[in-house]
């Protein structure tokens, strides 16, 4: 796998995310690749409320998370 791999994931350009929606499965391998380079960034888990987890609807914690948005620095 490479960095390339987040093309896919890219965020409309009026958004302040860089790369939304990208699987929580990936987040090991976003996070080595990303600090490899040198590269700040903020993480932002996606997910949604279900029936054993509440939340309100801008906030989510990394163990519910199904998704997660990429910042870099200077944009959140």
């Amino acid at each position: 796998m490479s960095i390339a791999l987040l093309a896919q994931y890219r965020s409309p350009t009026n958004e302040a995310s860089v790369f939304k929606g990208i699987p929580i499965e990936l987040l090991h391998f976003v996070r080595t690749t990303l600090h490899e380079k040198g590269l700040k960034y903020r993480t932002r888990y996606r997910g949604p409320s279900n029936p054993m987890y509440r939340r309100p609807q801008a906030h989510c914690i990394k163990a519910h998370a199904t998704t997660f948005a990429l910042y870099f620095e200077g944009t959140v």
